[in-house]
């Protein structure tokens, strides 16, 4: 992408040749969409801003013998010898004017400097993107002679600060690095990368990566780029050990990737020849590859019993699983005496409650009852159960009797619906795990609390390691469904938990009416058989046969039905059938199309209109994707779109603009411009996105597709409290009960709880 320096008037003809004699520099100033024939940059130089009604656009149709769009990068400045012609282009209903350079001459005059402008960017205080691009725009690569010099006199003609230049300065003295910088730039490091390696590798950065590049793959993790990388600029040969081992540990990272804590060794042989052959053919030694790669702390391997087979964890893996397996096994054998003098009162006073607020007796069951005192008397526990089998009803006793016993009962759950639901169920102010971890980061964790953890079925590795990373030796009761589908990160906790810890599981059905159906086919789904289901309304889960080109028609005609407490949930997020995507679209047609649009600021066509369509209209229900804490906002959270302003309103924070109101959780919150792109329509979800929510009603579609499974199924079902309707396909629905994804995982930690593996040596 090039900036033009001389100046280009707006009212040049669009057919007039441009002749660049001489030579004119070019700066490259944004990032290149490439095509075979043309290299294409969007935003106009500054002599153009000002225009209001075209905008100019400059790409280059010079051979790639002269400027190869590789070599391309954002900073970098260029001398061209060229020829221009201006064209109109069109795309998405917008017209430019775009200016065609033939270059016969081409030369850098300036490399980017990006690797320096993300130092300064990254470690400076009050530098900012702007500042550091002047500094190396004027200086270029005297611009470390400078720095090295301390030389503030040259530096005061572009920062005018003297605390910032003197930070600068300071900074550079502590941790600036000319050499780590220019090795960078030099071997075409990308400027992230970069400043990932010297903050893991300080100054030995170069000697690190200069004995072996492949050690960027943690930094980089793409495998084809470091690849690349280290056979071009640093001349690793194909067969070489490190990119063979490196190559095995991007195999098992894949495999990681895909939810596999650990995996057979064949499998990730396999996989790491597929990506060795693309450079050359490669001959792998099993044994000697395995034992020099576990050495050298690329992976572990161990011993699968009483199999014997081998097989390799991705490090991080290995050393996450036994850390929860250390964390977990040091429950063994405690157990607290003082809850089998509370129990009679715990049971009583919440049979009393729940008996008061139902209007009938209430009596827990034997299950019930043993998982009460399980809770409390073990340090560590589990509570498993289905749909319906009173979970939440226990959970209160389990409060109850802890805060009886001088522990801080402290409530969590992976999303913040879930966490929502347990603090309406208990009264007990809930988190999200990723929330309370960030405040004990900040502040010590009370010695005496007892961490109950809600929907444990989602947990990851990942997410259980952090959490444990930051508590005390404490008590812990996991509280889920093994049913439910597997967590979305890597690895299973919850689910290899049974017979491993004291474990209880409900099975008596206590939540819905006695006369409901849902917890019955909940029950023959998670069990892998097909319910038998009618079509009639007058049952509470009924299934609407229909061809697949009619699912989104009958599921929106259901949805009007129901649409005050329906919520439709979508076993995938693109299908022409019934995916999310296709879903949320007509729906959005249907209810709001006449209603105000929700307009944000036009920054990428900016001289055209300032507002532009957000894709969000007055009356749209949405689901926030991101968490942010000072609203109270997390990632899940369901609301709706009540206002949409004539046109976004500026506040005090600097480019921030107010554009609506929303309502989250009762609450009305305004919307803001940086809002838009963690906002998206949610008259549709995934079922995985619905993890940890209930809904009146629940609408899924029924068609043919790999992911749809028994867990995946029962979580749908489970998610409605009055009725489900399928609707579609029955025959997608008996695959679904067919197979589960639940057992294909292979998980490290469920072998360690099972004792089944043991070190493996060459």
């Amino acid at each position: 992408m090039y900036n033009v320096a001389t100046e280009m008037p707006s009212s040049r003809a669009t057919s007039a040749m441009l002749r660049l004699s001489g030579g004119s520099n070019l700066r490259s100033t944004d990032s290149l969409r490439g095509s075979e024939y043309r290299l294409t940059h969007h935003p106009c130089p500054p002599s153009l801003r000002k225009c209001v009604t075209n905008r100019d656009n400059y790409a280059d149709r010079g051979g790639f013998g002269l400027i190869n769009p590789e070599d391309l990068e954002v900073g970098q400045h260029w001398k061209l010898v060229a020829e221009g012609v201006i064209e109109v282009a069109v795309s998405e209903g917008f017209k430019w004017r775009e200016l065609a350079l033939v270059a016969s001459e081409a030369s850098l005059t300036q490399p980017s400097g990006k690797h320096i402008i993300r130092w300064m960017t990254d470690c400076v205080d009050n530098i900012g993107t702007v500042t550091a691009n002047r500094l190396w725009d004027r200086f270029g690569q005297r611009l470390f002679e400078l720095l090295d010099a301390n030389d503030a006199g040259a530096l005061r003609e572009i920062i005018g600060s003297e605390a910032t230049l003197l930070n600068l300065l300071n900074e550079w003295r502590k941790n600036g690095d000319t050499a780590a910088l220019r090795f960078f730039a030099t071997h075409k490091i990308p400027a992230a990368i970069g400043s990932k390696a010297w903050k893991a590798y300080g100054p030995a950065v170069v000697d690190k990566i200069t004995s072996d590049p492949y050690r960027l793959l943690s930094l980089w993790g793409n495998w084809e780029s470091v690849d690349r990388l280290a056979r071009s600029e640093f001349g690793v040969p194909a067969d070489d050990g490190r990119r063979v081992r490196c190559a095995v540990e991007q195999a098992a990272h894949s495999l990681f990737e895909d939810g596999h804590t650990m995996s057979a060794d064949k499998t990730v042989l396999r996989a790491a020849k597929a990506l060795l052959d693309a450079g050359g053919g490669i001959h792998i030694e099993p044994e000697r590859l395995l034992a020099d790669g576990a050495s050298a702390g690329c992976f572990a391997v161990n011993r699968l019993l009483p199999s014997g087979e081998r097989v390799v964890h991705p490090l991080g893996a290995w050393l996450m699983e036994k850390g929860i397996f250390s964390f977990l096994s040091s429950s063994d054998g405690q157990r607290d005496l003082m809850a089998d003098g509370l129990m009679p009162l715990v049971i009583n006073d919440i049979e009393e409650q729940e008996g008061a607020s139902s209007g009938r007796k209430f009596c827990f069951n034997d299950e019930q009852r043993q998982a009460v005192e399980m809770a409390l008397s073990e340090r560590i526990s589990v509570l498993s159960g289905g749909a319906g089998t009173g979970k939440t009803t226990v959970l209160k006793a389990i409060v109850a009797g802890l805060e009886m016993m001088g522990y801080k009962p402290t409530c969590m759950a992976l999303t913040g619906m879930a966490a929502s639901r347990i603090t309406q169920a208990t009264g007990e102010a809930a988190s999200t795990i990723a929330s309370f971890v960030l405040k004990a980061q900040k502040e010590p964790v009370p010695a005496h609390i007892a961490v109950i953890i809600d929907e444990a079925s989602m947990l990851d590795v990942f997410t259980f390691y952090r959490l444990i990373r930051v508590l005390p030796t404490c008590k812990m009761i996991f509280v889920g469904d093994a049913g439910q589908l597997p967590p979305v990160g890597p690895g299973l906790v919850f689910h290899g938990l049974e017979g491993r810890l004291p474990y209880t599981e409900l099975k008596v059905v206590k939540r819905q009416d006695s006369d409901s159906g849902i917890p019955a086919v909940a029950l023959s789904v998670r069990s892998g058989q097909v319910p038998k289901l009618a079509s009639d309304k007058q049952h509470d889960v009924q299934l609407i046969e229909c061809p697949r080109e009619e699912i989104i028609q009958r599921v929106l005609s259901i949805y009007d039905e129901f649409r005050s407490d329906a919520q439709v949930l979508c076993p995938t997020k693109a299908s022409p059938f019934g995916g999310v995507d296709r879903i949320n679209n007509a729906a959005a047609l249907r209810y709001t199309a006449g209603m105000a649009d929700l307009l944000t600021v036009n920054t990428y066509l900016e001289n055209f209109t300032p507002f532009a369509p957000s894709g969000f209209k007055e009356g749209d229900l949405v689901v926030f994707t991101k968490n942010d804490w000072s609203r109270d906002l997390q990632n899940g959270s369901l609301g709706k779109i009540v206002e949409a302003y004539d046109s976004p309103r500026s506040t005090d924070r600097l480019g921030s603009y107010a554009l609506g109101m929303a309502e989250f959780n009762d609450r009305l919150i305004e919307i803001m411009s940086s809002d838009v792109e963690h906002l998206q329509l949610s008259y549709a979800l995934t079922v995985h996105k619905s993890q940890g929510s209930q809904f009146g009603t629940v609408i899924y579609p029924l068609y043919q597709n790999k992911f749809a499974d028994q867990t995946l199924l029962y979580t749908a079902i489970t998610r409605a409290q009055k009725r489900v309707t399928l609707v579609g396909d029955p025959k997608a629905l008996a695959d679904a009960c067919s197979r589960s994804r639940r057992h294909d995982r292979r998980s490290g930690l469920q072998a360690m709880l099972k004792g089944h593996l043991e070190a493996w040596a060459a």
